[in-house]
């Protein structure tokens, strides 16, 4: 929006506005009737508050785009420990998108361990996005070098939730073709928590 118009919408807000107005069209009227200036300030105020509310619904309208343009990924520099990132993967746990594991474990890094909110929720979805999309995440996990892998393996190490099936984990790691460096990994991750049990 110029700043023209920004000063005018300003100026339309002003109460001295008003004030000139009503004095403008009263020193106008002084031939006319009464009764037609105050027709006229009637439909000057009318005309001011239709203003007003268009203003108000644009503002509304920016308002709400704004917040449609916050549910796009983050930027690099805000991934880290990011708990926008992680909701909007569990939102769709049962069919994420490449895009959105991706995000989520780029999340992943050490400096977040003293977040407990985002170590418990990530921990938790990590086995969730396992469990719902293993062919996506093990592809992610061996392809993208900006992941913090030991981080991790650490939180796959220890899971909070003790209701993992990690037997139908394993199989569902098995079923994947490929990246068997990997595979292997994973699967000795979590075959130690079955040995803990």
């Amino acid at each position: 929006m110029s700043s023209s118009k920004i000063v005018m919408l300003n100026i339309f807000r002003s109460p001295i506005f008003y004030l000139v107005i009503l004095l403008n069209i009263s020193c106008v009227e002084k031939h006319q009737s009464q009764s037609k200036v105050q027709q006229e300030v009637k439909d000057t105020i009318d005309i001011l508050d239709t203003i007003q509310i268009v203003v108000k619904s644009k503002k509304e309208k920016t308002i709400k785009s704004t917040k449609k343009n916050t549910n796009t990924l983050p930027s690099q520099e805000n991934k880290k420990c990011n708990l926008e990132t992680l909701a909007r993967l569990y939102k769709n746990i049962d069919s994420p998108s490449r895009d959105m594991i991706e995000e989520f474990l780029l999340t992943f890094d050490s400096t977040c361990k003293s977040n407990v909110e985002y170590t418990e929720f990530s921990n938790e979805l990590l086995f969730l996005v396992l469990n719902s999309a293993p062919e996506k995440t093990i592809e992610i996990l061996a392809k993208n070098g900006d992941l913090d892998t030991t981080t991790i393996f650490n939180s796959l190490q220890s899971p909070i939730d003790d209701t993992i099936n990690i037997d139908e984990l394993i199989n569902k790691i098995n079923g994947v073709s490929g990246y068997d460096d990997l595979r292997i990994e994973l699967k000795q991750i979590l075959k130690r928590i079955l040995s803990k049990g």
